[in-house]
């Protein structure tokens, strides 16, 4: 392999790991996101029912 190939694998490896984690970290955004939408769903819901 030459001098080019190790740079390029180098590259390849670095954005596939960057890719990889980019994807894991919006991931658990979403996740967190979820969670936040239920609970305003929930409270949102009990605060209605008080003012009835």
């Amino acid at each position: 392999m030459t001098k080019k190939d190790h740079i390029l694998t180098f590259v390849f490896i670095f954005v596939v790991t960057l890719g990889y984690f980019g994807w894991f970290m919006a991931e658990l955004d979403n996740e967190l996101l979820q969670q936040e939408l239920a609970s305003l769903k929930y409270n949102s819901s009990e605060i209605r029912g008080l003012h009835k």
